[in-house]
């Protein structure tokens, strides 16, 4: 396989992911590249944040995630990650 092209972190908080996928869609559409890989991670790593979470009240009681559901009470503290694979069109339906 051969790859080739920008590699670099981008971090601007919670919005970071998304600004990564915004830039790799911006080169594939300028002919910069025909596909992109996007990685984004938020990892909490150190117990400091879940303890000033705790101390605030605004950790789940009962640990369940329920971003959406109306009887979502509090956060749930967490790590998450995501990997995508760009492509063009032209990439995509060469035979």
């Amino acid at each position: 396989m051969l790859v080739a092209g920008p590699s670099f972190a981008v971090d601007t908080a919670c919005s970071s992911s998304l600004i990564a996928l915004d830039q790799a869609q911006r080169a594939i559409r300028s002919g910069q590249c025909d596909a992109a890989v996007v990685g984004g991670a938020s990892i909490c790593l150190h117990p400091s944040h879940t303890a000033q979470l705790m101390k605030l009240g605004a950790l789940s009681q009962d640990g369940a995630c329920k971003s959406f559901d109306i009887s979502s009470k509090r956060l749930r503290s967490f790590s998450h990650d995501a990997l995508l694979i760009l492509v063009s069109t032209g990439l995509m339906f060469r035979p």
